[in-house]
């Protein structure tokens, strides 16, 4: 046991040294700004406090590496809510170590999940650091709340809380009711806005992990 336990120790600190918390982030980061979500019963959110274009990189998912044991323990113990799986191909950067819990990690780890008509950002996991990106789905305003997809295996009991349920439908017909809305049209002599469509993320989305765990947190509980 404690012959594990120092093994545990030494790959956390030589993943620590080779990936320091800052690795992987962005000038967006320093604008975010941890808050009460606007879901009820969520906890604190991650707020933008400057707009953000689509296809932008935020930053990374940052926290503690831990072994596949340490991870176990954890998960027995209820603390895994705020655990992300990382992609096979990591281990040959992180000593084998294929689990980031963001419990004590940077503002990503408090972003909250929404239905995926809401999200704006998403999670792209690649093989070398920052190992989990952060990046925009869509042009994002100052002031928005980060909504994101917290993956196939995550708990999604939260989403049956009536007071939930009742948020993102209101949110849904209010959405309708605005895009019924006729366009604002440009005044005599006023240039139109450019129309040419966004250009395109040609980046490949990674292969998700094959894990059968959470492959990411939770930030409901309070953050």
């Amino acid at each position: 046991m404690m012959r594990a336990r120092i093994g545990y120790l030494l790959a956390a600190i030589a993943v620590a040294a080779a990936v320091p918390l800052s690795s992987g982030q962005s000038s967006y980061e320093k604008n975010l700004e941890v808050r009460t979500s606007r879901i009820p019963t969520a906890g604190n959110g991650v707020y933008t406090k400057v707009a953000i274009p689509k296809g932008a990189y935020l930053g990374a998912y940052a926290g503690e590496f831990i072994t596949d044991e340490e991870y176990q323990r954890r998960l027995n113990a209820n603390q895994w809510q705020y655990m992300m799986g990382l992609l096979d191909c990591a281990k040959q950067h992180t000593g084998g170590i294929t689990t980031i819990d963001g419990i004590k990690g940077n503002a990503f780890t408090r972003m909250n999940y929404a239905p995926v008509e809401f999200q704006n950002v998403r999670f792209e996991k690649i093989c070398e650091a920052p190992f989990v990106k952060i990046v925009a789905l869509r042009d994002i305003a100052p002031g928005e709340e980060l909504w994101v997809e917290y993956g196939p295996n995550y708990r999604y009991d939260f989403m049956n809380d009536p007071a939930v349920v009742k948020f993102f439908a209101d949110l849904r017909a209010q959405r309708g009711k605005e895009s019924h809305l006729p366009k604002k049209l440009p005044s005599v002599g006023q240039r139109p806005a450019d129309v040419r469509p966004d250009v395109e993320n040609t980046t490949t989305p990674s292969t998700p992990s094959a894990r059968t765990r959470s492959s990411t947190f939770s930030s409901f509980s309070g953050g």
